[in-house]
């Protein structure tokens, strides 16, 4: 009978390491970006590092093509659109020694812990909130001041760039300005599950991408409004209140009207494809044939002032059904209002305005 040869107490890669000048190896740069994506992404794959345009391609379409379509695979940018990470600080602890008389030994290394200040607005504030202490969903990326992807490397070899994992990801209260800051403060924190992953297996991509360069996208809200302006609309537009559901479209957390900036007054971008439409009560998919002629406009009611779009579905549903409306994935909403870069997350379904418009027929 052959004898086996076990690897128990083996150390796999002791004596591994050669300390010849490494001439090549681009130095990391101070941390301006932090990426989050979902914990079930296992990494980037090596054949997507092949080059800078190859990774670019890939990486951009977590954040508004086709890998963003859905909040399951949707990458984020901590200060998208901003100025990136000010005022970084490395807050990992000292390590632990222990003072034998003569010597000070290391017994213990403390996981890395920066601090930085989001370079970021309100709005942006209260949307980055939503990842206060959701370390348990959400690995991350470092992009730092020369533009490099930093992760760590695959142990199995795959050739893949691995996202580091967190212990804690804190978006700290806000602190506002006073007479003597102009600036709000909005302060976060990251402490990583481990050293390893930023030390011995850090592992990077010179990918030459500027995170202010990457265009995120925005939550947009859609209420219907079909009772409160329908039988308001003149002109060449009649309301048919068995196929018609009428939404307005807000986002920046309110301060952004879509419709007024893409659908009315006669100038009107936006299609029925930017929109697609979902039958709660059946649990199937309802056509949008059209935007009927004079469909899109403002009206003011009531003192109140809307920019509005009508939706004319194929076929009327049955009375009492639940009808829900949102905007179409993002790579097919900027295929037709380019880098409009907008998505509808659902927060409750059947619920009008969150973030869906939903019409009860």
């Amino acid at each position: 009978m052959a004898e086996l040869t076990s690897n128990v107490n083996a150390v796999f890669g002791a004596n591994s390491g050669q300390t010849g000048y490494q001439s090549k190896y681009k130095e990391p740069g101070v941390p301006i970006a932090i990426v989050l994506v979902p914990k079930s992404f296992t990494g980037i794959p090596a054949a997507d590092i092949v080059s800078q345009a190859a990774f670019s391609t890939y990486v951009n379409a977590f954040f508004n093509g086709t890998g963003a379509a859905t909040r399951q695979t949707q990458w984020f940018l901590l200060a998208a659109g901003g100025l990136g990470m000010d005022d970084f600080k490395d807050d990992t602890k000292k390590p632990a020694t222990e003072d034998t008389g003569r010597f000070a030994l290391t017994i213990f290394e403390y996981p890395t812990k920066w601090t930085w200040r989001n370079m970021i607005n309100m709005g942006m504030f209260i949307e980055t909130r939503a990842f206060n202490q959701q370390q348990n969903y959400y690995n991350a990326y470092v992009i730092d001041s020369n533009f490099v992807w930093n992760g760590q490397i695959d142990p199995s070899g795959s050739g893949m760039l691995c996202p580091y994992t967190f212990a804690e990801l804190q978006i700290d209260n806000v602190t506002r300005r006073n007479a003597k800051s102009n600036n709000n403060q909005y302060m976060v924190s990251a402490s990583f599950s481990n050293y390893q992953q930023l030390n011995s297996k850090f592992a990077y991509f010179d990918a030459g991408i500027d995170p202010t360069s990457i265009n995120g996208l925005q939550n947009a809200v859609l209420l219907d409004v079909s009772s409160i302006i329908g039988a308001s609309i003149g002109g060449s537009y009649t309301y048919a209140a068995t196929t018609d559901i009428i939404v307005t479209c807000k986002a920046g957390e309110g301060s952004d009207d879509i419709i007024q900036d893409y659908g009315a007054l006669g100038t009107n971008t936006l299609t029925a494809a930017c929109f697609t439409a979902y039958n709660l009560s059946t649990g199937a998919t309802a056509t949008i044939a059209s935007i009927p002629t004079g469909g899109n406009g403002m009206i003011q009611v009531a003192g109140q002032t809307y920019y509005f779009i009508a939706l004319r579905l194929s076929a009327a549903p049955t009375a009492t059904n639940l009808v829900q409306v949102s905007l179409a994935a993002p790579a097919a909403l900027n295929a037709i209002v380019a880098l409009s870069n907008l998505i509808t997350a659902v927060i409750q379904a059947g619920v009008n305005g969150a973030n869906c418009a939903v019409k009860t027929f």
